[in-house]
């Protein structure tokens, strides 16, 4: 009898489980004998389960008086649709982020980094990255690629580091050449023929800046700069011993006095050192540039030199920050014509000091291409030496570095490689003077 008794309950108990009223917690014992192809086959109060093999009427068990399930329901950790729990419908969307959480689903699908690289901002960069603002107090720091140096105030815009009225005024001051510091335009002067303008000073245009010994970030950094070439990669460390570089491009009143020693050839076109002294000489080749410096006890820059001389310690884009190369910090091409609208190059730094290098160097991006000595080889930054590299041993073609007059601002980033036939002279190419300590 006891037996009995027990086994009667448990056949009770089983046969509650089995019912199906609204707001039942199983799937199976929900479902209907009906097959349908939507819910209109289906009576009132049922939905149908097309996530079925043979789709079948179901009892709606979930949000019949407005709410969602919960977690005493079936379908807990789901949301209700239409009467069923379902899954969320989260879709990843990761776009161009290449690590870190997706924005939609908050999980980790988007990417993972390599060691020693830390996910920022959807990118992955090196856990070596130092902010590096210097005397910046606004924009994109130069090394990691965030807006780490500040914002400007309202009425102010972010300018070469600065944050400037946005009202402009020129502000010349003590100045008495190139750019003024505010506005950007050439209203502070202009200097005598053989001097160039400097922190706006005339000085001699022989003049040399001493770079210091130590080390600097050369290549394309991807973080900072989208227009990478293969040739500038891999963004390494160079160490170079102290040097001094030409604060401006050779000009044709001095190259003149190199042609009058007997030293130096005429050169083939753009010639005219009466009329145009302080524009930068062009139409010499790679050979003649050499005999220039030598002559005057001088020699060219290796191609690690320059990038150096151009663009600092910091990694930055350009000789004067991040900021996109405009005609207020470059001879380009600016849209409508080169030279800024001239159709010419410019008397050297006639952009300073908007344009000029951390150490007071003038047009190291645009006015014209510069000879270095160095061979040129695509594939040169995959094993060069990481102290004071000179280049590959032999090669068809010569670096060539800067951009010119008639180039946009995507040719005038520091890091830029082009090559050049040495024994070729061209309108838009013209070089400076290197100088060890």
């Amino acid at each position: 009898m006891r037996i009995n008794f027990w086994l009667c309950m448990v056949l009770a108990v089983v046969l509650m489980a089995v019912g199906c009223e609204t707001g039942g917690h199983g799937d199976d014992e929900c479902l209907t004998s009906t097959p349908c192809m939507d819910s209109s086959d289906c009576d009132s109060g049922q939905h149908c389960n097309t996530a079925l093999a043979t789709p079948m009427c179901q009892v709606l068990y979930c949000g019949q008086d407005g709410s969602e399930c919960s977690e005493d329901e079936l379908c807990a950790g789901r949301n209700c649709d239409d009467g069923i729990c379902v899954e969320d419908a989260c879709v990843p969307a990761c776009g161009t982020s290449e690590c870190g959480m997706d924005p939609v689903c908050g999980t980790q699908s988007c990417g993972t980094c390599d060691d020693g690289h830390t996910c920022k901002s959807g990118k992955c960069v090196e856990d070596a990255c130092v902010p590096a603002c210097g005397m910046s107090e606004c924009g994109m720091d130069p090394v990691c690629g965030t807006q780490s140096c500040g914002t400007c105030d309202d009425g102010h815009t972010c300018k070469s580091g600065k944050c400037v009225e946005d009202a402009c005024v020129p502000a010349c001051g003590m100045s008495e050449c190139g750019m003024d510091p505010v506005c950007g335009t050439q209203i502070c002067g202009s200097c005598s023929p053989g001097s160039g303008c400097l922190l706006g000073e005339c000085v001699e245009t022989g003049e040399m800046k001493l770079v210091a010994s130590g080390s600097f970030w050369m290549g394309c950094n991807d973080g900072v700069d989208t227009q990478c070439s293969d040739d500038e990669k891999p963004y390494h460390k160079v160490t170079l011993s102290a040097y001094y570089m030409d604060m401006t491009e050779v000009t044709q009143s001095e190259y003149k006095k190199c042609i009058d020693a007997g030293e130096c050839d005429t050169p083939t076109c753009d010639w005219n050192p009466t009329g145009t002294p302080n524009r930068p000489v062009v139409c010499v080749n790679w050979t003649q540039a050499g005999e220039y410096c030598a002559w005057a006890g001088k020699r060219l820059p290796t191609e690690a030199e320059w990038e150096k001389a151009a663009r600092g310690t910091d990694g930055r884009k350009y000789p004067w920050g991040n900021e996109d190369a405009t005609c207020e910090y470059a001879v380009m091409y600016d849209g409508t014509d080169d030279g800024c609208g001239t159709n010419s190059t410019w008397d050297v730094c006639s952009k300073s000091p908007a344009g000029d290098s951390p150490y007071g160097l003038c047009d190291m991006s645009g006015n014209v291409w510069e000879w270095v000595s160095d061979w040129y080889d695509s594939g040169y930054y995959t094993n060069s030496p990481a102290s004071n590299p000179t280049g590959p041993v032999s090669g068809s073609n010569r670096v060539v570095r800067g951009g010119g007059c008639d180039d946009v601002d995507d040719l005038l980033r520091a890091s830029l490689r082009g090559a050049g036939n040495p024994s070729v002279d061209d309108a838009v190419l013209g070089f400076r003077c290197a100088r060890s300590q």
